[in-house]
């Protein structure tokens, strides 16, 4: 007997795990409500919504969410009931695809008085019955909830859940335990704070002066930006000497103000007559750019003019160039006279100083031979010149021997003084008649 029912013996461990998946997905399936419910809690809890709309309110909110969990938990009752085994055998049979029930088989037994006919029919009995209790295969829980909750409830829940996550970040955990924690202390008045500094114009590569707590004199360049905020003040306002800036309301609590003073003076905040905050404020103007010859002009060996140069300025110069004058301007007429102009090359970083030479050569210019007021010019970025000493300087020419070349260069002197045009004319022609004694 005890070999006939050998394959029988895990029929109460299967018959149990039948009970267990059939109570899990009875669960499963029955609570989705509340499923639904705790995610939006959650997601509520985690972004800081409810510490945000006041003490009265949070609790209101947080005493209804807790009634609203019961009610569903009660109306959801019936999932929390434990199956029968009875029911846990149907389930075991149905899921397995055996018929005639074997498991109610179990329950038989065999008359007392039995011939032997009878006894092979009962073990042929017993044979099949373990056939079929064989095919007995419990199955994992079964979720319904695509049918039950046919809007998805529980899909816009883990949605706002994980849009609550990303946006607490890291205080995800810190919002959850304040919003079980209504707070109803009151709230000290706090002390108005001022946060004031100054931006200095771009050009000056400086970096942004801050106001310190001490009241330490703030020094800026002329032209910069002072920029003071101020929190949980009522109708905070800027003094400087006289003049009285009101601040600008950004948001409850919260004013602005930005502004470019013009002059030196005392900044002071104050509210409602009280002084918050005071500095003293210099402005340090921005002084035009220094240029120099620090040596005379001079004529190098290839007969280039040489110029030397010295620029200087608080904040770095951004143009400069070599400015030349004829010397004797009524030496020349029309467009011929006017100033000539020579850039100097600084690159693209405007440096506080700079040194250098410029070498050109200006022997086929008209100019050549005569003298020539040489001055440096620099500028900065706010459009400030400065001007170097002149110097008086004969600007080098070329050197011609021959004499047909002589003779032009003398005409083209003359023609630029204005001499007659006619002279002129007749001194080429007879330059040009006489080739033998020019050697051709």
């Amino acid at each position: 007997m005890r070999q006939e029912t050998a394959p029988v013996r895990f029929v109460r461990l299967r018959v149990a795990l039948a009970w267990t998946s059939l109570w899990l997905e009875r669960v499963w399936n029955g609570i989705w409500p509340l499923q639904t419910l705790l995610l939006l809690m959650l997601a509520f809890g985690i972004s800081g919504l409810l510490y945000s709309v006041g003490p009265w309110l949070h609790t209101i909110l947080l005493v209804g969410s807790v009634a609203a969990m019961v009610f569903v938990l009660w109306r959801c009752r019936t999932a929390w009931r434990l199956p029968t085994r009875g029911e846990a055998m149907r389930r075991l049979e149905r899921q397995s695809g055996v018929a005639h029930r074997p498991l109610e088989g179990l329950k038989d037994r065999p008359t007392a008085a039995a011939d032997n006919g009878a006894e092979a029919l009962w073990q042929a009995h017993r044979r099949q019955l373990a056939a079929h209790l064989a095919h007995l295969k419990p199955r994992l829980p079964k979720s319904d909830l695509g049918r039950r909750d046919r809007i998805a409830s529980r899909g816009a829940g883990l949605l706002a859940l994980a849009v609550a996550f990303a946006a607490a970040g890291s205080d995800a955990l810190v919002h959850l335990r304040d919003a079980l924690q209504p707070r109803f202390a009151v709230a000290t008045a706090t002390a108005p704070i001022v946060d004031l500094w100054i931006e200095p114009p771009e050009y000056t590569n400086k970096p942004p002066v801050f106001g310190t707590a001490d009241g330490m004199a703030l020094v800026a360049p002329a032209g910069s930006a002072l920029v003071v905020r101020v929190n949980d003040a009522a109708a905070p306002v800027l003094t400087l000497r006289e003049a009285v800036h009101p601040l600008e309301e950004e948001a409850a609590g919260q004013h602005a103000l930005r502004l470019t003073p013009e002059t030196d003076g005392r900044i002071a905040i104050r509210d409602r007559g009280q002084e918050l905050a005071a500095w003293p404020l210099t402005l340090v103007p921005d002084e035009p750019p220094i240029a120099d010859l620090p040596h005379p002009p001079s004529v190098t060996e290839r007969q280039s003019a040489r110029i030397d140069y010295l620029l200087r300025d608080d904040y770095g110069v951004v143009e400069a160039w070599i400015e030349l004058r004829l010397a004797n301007p009524d030496a020349f007429i029309g467009q011929h006279g006017k100033a000539m102009r020579l850039p100097l090359p600084l690159g693209d970083a405007a440096l506080p100083e700079w040194q250098g030479v410029r070498f050109t050569d200006l022997t086929p210019h008209r100019w050549a031979g005569h003298d020539v007021i040489v001055r440096i010019a620099a500028k900065d970025a706010i459009g400030h010149t400065g001007w170097s000493e002149a110097a008086e300087f004969a600007l080098p020419e070329r050197l011609f021997k021959h004499e047909v070349a002589q003779q032009i260069i003398a005409a083209r002197k003359d023609l630029d003084a204005d001499k007659p045009f006619r002279l002129l004319s007749q001194r080429l022609l007879e330059i040009a008649s006489r080739p033998q004694g020019f050697n051709h």
